[in-house]
């Protein structure tokens, strides 16, 4: 792979063949000139969304990578969430057939706390 030495030069060869017309162009363009990615920045949005932050470090792979795993994580409690609730009005349908206070009550007085 290009190295940041090959990229370097390839720059500067590219600027080189630009002539005076360089300075302009690497000064004056509309995206301004390239900036470092703020780590602060990254976290910020890495916390609020996962994978935005390596998004906008320009990590496109590990940012879907981030996506699709908390995409999965949100799918998992929602399943495991409607599971426990079928769970709990299974015990609850149970209990209103089978429970009743006079056989409690029945129970209660027997128990001799042994």
């Amino acid at each position: 792979m290009f190295g940041v030495d090959t990229c370097a030069w390839a720059h500067q060869e590219a600027l080189g063949k630009l002539g005076p017309y360089a300075y302009v162009l690497t000064t004056l363009s509309p995206q301004g000139p390239a900036q470092t990615p703020s780590p602060a920045m990254a976290f910020t949005l890495f916390a609020v969304v996962p994978g935005a932050g390596q998004l906008y470090t320009g990590r496109a792979l590990p940012a879907a990578l981030f996506a699709f795993a908390e995409a999965l994580a949100w799918l998992g409690v929602a399943y495991y969430r409607a599971q426990g609730q079928k769970a709990f009005e299974r015990v609850h349908a149970c209990a209103r057939q089978h429970w009743s206070v006079v056989r409690y009550a029945q129970w209660l007085n027997g128990y001799s706390g042994q």
